[in-house]
């Protein structure tokens, strides 16, 4: 079973925005502060890193160079970092110090349907074609 860890913006460059690593509880973590300090690309940041096609204030692709979410799988960590551009550029920083860099939404898709040992299966468009699910199609179910 997946679990969050923890989250973390990294700046872009000398000047930019990040923050120190943001651990999750093991129950319920919240977050609390008044409009305008970052709560929501904070949340945001979560559904991004796991590939979901979220849009972010300008201010936010100036100064903050990637999110870094960090998860377990197994009790195997991996560290999913998303840089913060209009373009699909994720690297998994696996458990062996190997790392996985993905360029599209499905085969990040694909790669993370196996790792939480789901299947990868095809399913029928509307034009009635086969098709394979992205996860971002499923993560607004948990996003709400």
């Amino acid at each position: 079973m997946m679990k969050l860890k923890s989250l973390q913006i990294t700046p872009n460059g000398k000047n930019g925005w990040g923050t120190k690593e943001l651990e999750f509880s093991d129950a319920v973590t919240q977050l609390y502060g008044p409009n305008g300090t970052g709560k929501t690309p904070l949340i945001k940041s979560l559904a991004y890193c796991l590939g979901y096609p979220s849009i972010f204030r300008n201010d936010i692709y100036a100064k903050c160079r990637s999110a870094v979410l960090t998860i377990t799988q197994d009790n195997k960590v991996f560290k999913l970092e998303r840089v913060f551009s209009d373009t699909f550029d994720i690297v998994v920083h696996e458990p062996t110090n190997t790392k996985q860099t993905f360029y599209n939404e499905q085969d990040y898709s694909k790669y993370l349907f196996e790792l939480l040992n789901y299947d990868f299966p095809y399913l029928i468009s509307i034009r009635n074609e086969a098709t394979r699910p992205y996860l971002s199609s499923l993560l607004p179910i948990f996003y709400v």
